[in-house]
């Protein structure tokens, strides 16, 4: 008990430092699990299919709103050869 009320009482003295170390544990906490969370998503995408080699994923960048983008999943079963395209 007497450790706590001892580590207590240096956070309340030293306020800032210790702000800026428990700002600085959250924000990189945050980045950590973001990060993750994208590497994860990555990896797992599409792993389901069977036949994930013939599976294209193609975006289209809109005009009217620079920025985002459309995906669209295209596969050869549908007559769509992507390797014959100059932009793929």
């Amino acid at each position: 008990m007497k450790v706590i009320k001892l580590a207590i009482r240096s956070i309340l003295s030293f306020r800032m430092y210790s702000g800026v170390n428990l700002l600085g544990l959250a924000l990189s906490l945050a980045c950590v699990i973001t990060i993750f969370r994208y590497v994860y998503g990555e990896f797992t995408v599409d792993h389901f299919n069977k036949k994930l080699d013939r599976v294209y994923v193609t975006t289209v960048d809109r005009g009217d709103n620079p920025g985002n983008s459309a995906f669209s999943g295209v596969t050869k079963r549908y007559g769509v050869d992507l390797t014959e395209h100059p932009g793929v």
